[in-house]
C-alpha cells in the first residue's frame, strides 16, 4: 500500500514545486489515477480481511491452519 501512497505524495509535491510551469489538468489527472490505485488496493485488502474473518480462507495459506481464531471486528 505504500506504493500508491508514495506515488500520490510525489505527484502532489511535484505539482507544488513546479506550480508555475506544471499543467494543472495533467497533475490532477495523475493524482486521480493514484487515488484510484489506492482505492483498489484498500478494497482488495478489505475483501481479504472479510474472507479471512468469515473463515473462507482458513487453512488455504501457509500458516493459517495453525492460527488461533480471534475477534474480527469486521
Amino acid at each position: 500500500m505504500r506504493t500508491p501512497l508514495a506515488a500520490l505524495r510525489l505527484e502532489l509535491e511535484e505539482a507544488l514545486i513546479h506550480r508555475d510551469t506544471a499543467d494543472p489538468f495533467a497533475a490532477l489527472t495523475e493524482m486521480l489515477r493514484s487515488v484510484e490505485r489506492l482505492e483498489h488496493a484498500v478494497i482488495a485488502l478489505l475483501w481479504l480481511l472479510q474472507r479471512e474473518a468469515s473463515g473462507q480462507t482458513r487453512g488455504r495459506h501457509c500458516g493459517l491452519e495453525h492460527r488461533e481464531p480471534g475477534p474480527t471486528g469486521l
